[in-house]
């Protein structure tokens, strides 16, 4: 008769007229095979459309107006109907170092610091990679 949810489910809906689900609705766990992960740093444009059970990985960006249909690799950049791939953002390498640097698990007091490399991660690259030799040397004395 209907195809509204009030009718059907008794939880996840501002109104309804059952008391129990009529039907299993595994869409409604977190963790199913229909759950979206989106990584960190990903930026979404307006009206992206993203299917059900994609993994959007960090650093992505999709493009406005986007239908997303399939998995989207860390820093990727992609965009149309369905959505596929413009470009990376960074050279292999870079993305390894910014996959092994996790930046956003970093201490504020951390991103203070070196937030003014943030528009070039060659520098930052090279800076931390210095300091990590640095450390090393030091501790071998």
């Amino acid at each position: 008769l209907s195809t509204h949810p009030a009718f059907y489910s008794a939880v996840n809906v501002p109104i309804s007229y059952v008391n129990e689900d009529k039907y299993d609705d595994s869409r409604k766990r977190i963790d199913s095979e229909y759950s979206i992960s989106i990584g960190n740093d990903v930026w979404i444009g307006d009206q992206v459309s993203i299917m059900e059970g994609i993994t959007i990985g960090d650093g992505a960006i999709i493009a406005a107006g986007a239908v997303v249909v399939k998995d989207v690799a860390p820093y990727e950049i992609v965009g149309g109907v369905p959505a596929k791939r413009i470009r990376m953002r960074f050279e292999t390498d870079e993305v390894k170092f910014l996959q092994e640097l996790r930046w956003w698990e970093k201490s504020e007091e951390w991103l203070r610091h070196y937030a003014v490399y943030f528009n070039d991660i060659s520098k930052l690259r090279s800076i931390l990679e210095n300091e990590a030799k640095i450390t090393e040397v030091e501790k071998k004395h």
